[in-house]
């Protein structure tokens, strides 16, 4: 819906729009690059705007620069004009990814970015005590997960059952499927690929190359192993080989009968065991820690194993930990007596090594390890960036709720996420919807295990301090990959309006998020709104409007163009007349008498001629003296 500047079809004055918006429900942005938010918010309130959002700065550097005392005066302003303020917290990655090149993600990121966000909502708080502020919070920074193409089509059961994943049956295939290693924190792209093969096309789906990268990563990693446990015995047979063949010259050493060339041959045979030895005791350490790191990614990202796999698992996990005690106990002790020639102790400690070993079952048969371990279905280490997101992001938005419940109770600042560009990650409307939904449900189980508060009203709580924010202009980038105005307004459909705790307006024509004013491009603005109070939206809900890029490019406000494509009414009751109509409504003309009853007239028509009246000031008349007209000098 536009604004249309120029209109030949008559409007009865009485005849208004499907949907219309109160000026008052309307907010207006402050400047996203300044700290000082007070100037910013002291402008719009001249302005006429009744409600603010405090929108900067998006930096999370310059946002750090706005005084403490600030929030105070925001409030005090605020208060004193009746206004309603929310505020916009600066973009950061809930998730803790980076926009540093090849850091990716890392807890140590996200650890930070969620103590950054306890303090941003404590301060938040100084600007409403008495009430819940929303403050609206970006999904991500950038991050991408998605790039969809309308057209690829959609996954078959067939397709799904290939690629192990139940759960795409009937998704869209996208172009390309950003996936993350969750050992590594690195991004990996798996695009859609036609292949033109011998008599037929081949098809890879991105969901596709995730299994097979997957599977691949772990047969290597199996596979890796077999490899050192082969030199390892090749190590192990050549130590033992050159202990056999010396046993008779470390005897001789030991009583002092060998030969000049007897000692030197013996010495560097000590020199080629030692070096034998080590390397076969760093090969043991390095299976021993692959081992764990392949038992550690079955137990974290491997499915959910049969009772037999897991039984079988469990028991050679325990033999290997009971034999490697064993080994670690007595290898020094050996290495040393074959250090000192003693072939008895030699003996005697690989004996008692042995007799344990027998006593735990025997040492663990690696072989029957690896084919246990290959047999079972290879982990998801990589997994959809979505997925990861959606984990660590309600990780980091869950502690926060609770660290804001705990401080200010019922009067905490309400948690509004917002959906970024649609192929970034949680930003559609079903993986945006999950998102919300998983968040509250894991909050307000925190709620119950941890502040002993009653489920029902635990979910009273989570239903309350987190929410969504709605931009309606993001979805809209979804026309640069081939979608139209249904598919956008389907995306609309698949979140919850009651979940909504604030609308984000703006416009722009689907191929960068230009934040013009509403009807000003082709957003399905209040098509979307339509289709969210189907399904909840509150009446009370602010329309945050964010077009702060139409105000500095066109020097104007922006204020009464949207108040025009929302239909507003121009006065506070829901009638006539609107904004809308009020275009075709013309002030009277009239510039006025001109100048009344001049002084002139009166000292040079109306004065009789001369009189001291008509003297200048500085002569003892009334009237000042005259200057030059091309100088401005007096005339005396």
């Amino acid at each position: 819906m536009g604004i249309d500047y120029f209109h030949n079809e008559y409007e009865d004055p009485f005849s208004s729009r499907p949907y219309y918006i109160p000026a008052g429900k309307i907010s207006a942005t402050t400047s996203i690059q300044t700290p000082n938010q007070l100037l910013e918010l002291q402008q719009r309130l001249n302005a006429g705007v009744k409600n603010v959002e405090l929108s900067g700065p998006l930096d999370p550097l310059a946002f750090e620069r706005i005084p403490l005392q600030h929030f105070d005066e925001l409030r005090r302003l605020a208060k004193l004009t009746g206004a309603q303020i929310s505020l916009h917290a600066p973009m950061f990655d809930l998730a803790g990814f980076t926009e540093q090149v090849g850091q990716g993600w890392s807890e140590e990121n996200r650890k930070t970015t969620e103590e950054q966000f306890k303090d941003i909502v404590g301060r938040a708080n100084k600007l409403d005590p008495e009430g819940n502020i929303p403050i609206t919070i970006h999904t991500n920074r950038g991050i991408p997960s998605v790039i969809p193409e309308k057209g690829l089509g959609y996954y078959t059961e067939e397709m799904a059952e290939e690629a192990l994943m139940p759960y795409i049956k009937g998704k869209e295939i996208p172009r390309t499927l950003v996936a993350i290693d969750q050992e590594e924190g690195r991004l990996l792209p798996l695009k859609f690929e036609e292949k033109d093969y011998l008599g037929k096309k081949k098809i890879f789906t991105p969901h596709e190359r995730l299994h097979s990268a997957n599977f691949t990563k772990w047969e290597q990693e199996v596979a890796n192993v077999f490899s050192m446990q082969k030199i390892l015995n090749e190590r192990l047979n050549e130590r033992d080989f050159l202990s056999e063949k010396t046993a008779h010259l470390a005897y001789g050493e030991k009583h002092g009968i060998l030969m000049p060339e007897e000692k030197q041959q013996f010495e560097q045979t000590k020199i080629n065991m030692e070096t034998a030895s080590k390397h076969a005791d760093h090969l043991t350490i390095d299976i021993k820690q692959a081992l764990n790191e392949l038992h550690h990614k079955i137990s974290s990202y491997g499915p959910k194993l049969e009772e037999d796999q897991s039984k079988g698992l469990e028991e050679l996990r325990q033999r290997w930990e009971s034999f490697s005690k064993i080994e670690d106990f007595y290898r020094p002790k050996i290495l040393h007596a074959v250090r000192e020639g003693n072939a008895q102790l030699i003996m005697q400690l690989k004996e008692k090594s042995k007799n344990e070993i027998e006593k735990i079952g025997g040492a663990p048969n690696l072989i029957q390890t690896l084919n246990i371990l290959s047999e079972i279905h290879a982990p998801d280490v990589l997994i959809p960036v979505d997925n990861f997101v959606a984990k660590k992001a309600t990780q980091t938005v869950v502690n926060t709720a609770l660290h804001a419940y705990r401080q200010f109770k019922d009067k905490a600042p309400v948690i509004a996420i917002e959906n970024w560009h649609p192929e970034t990650a949680l930003s559609r409307g079903e993986s945006f919807q999950e998102f919300i939904t998983k968040t509250k449900d894991e909050f307000a189980r925190a709620l119950v295990n941890q502040e002993r508060v009653s489920e029902n009203e635990a979910r009273k709580i989570a239903d309350k301090l987190i929410g969504a924010t709605w931009d309606v202009a993001h979805i809209n980038l979804l026309r640069r990959y081939g979608y139209g105005t249904e598919e956008i307004i389907e995306e609309a459909k698949k979140v919850k309006g009651s979940d909504i705790k604030k609308i984000h307006l703006a416009d722009n024509f689907g191929y960068s998020d230009a934040h013009l004013v509403t009807g000003m491009g082709n957003v399905p603005t209040f098509e979307q709104l339509e289709e969210l109070k189907k399904t909840g939206l509150g009446n009370e809900i602010p329309m945050v409007g964010e077009f702060g890029a139409f105000d500095v490019q066109f020097k104007e406000g922006s204020f009464p163009y949207v108040l025009e494509a929302a239909n507003s009414p121009l006065y506070t009751l829901r009638n006539e007349p609107r904004w809308s109509a009020y275009r075709d409504t013309y002030p009277d003309y009239f510039t006025g008498y001109g100048t009344i009853l001049p002084d002139l007239h009166f000292r040079e028509f109306y004065g009789g001629g001369f009189s001291l009246q008509s003297l200048p000031r500085e002569l003892g008349g009334q009237m000042p003296g005259d200057k030059s007209r091309f100088s401005g000098a007096p005339i005396e």
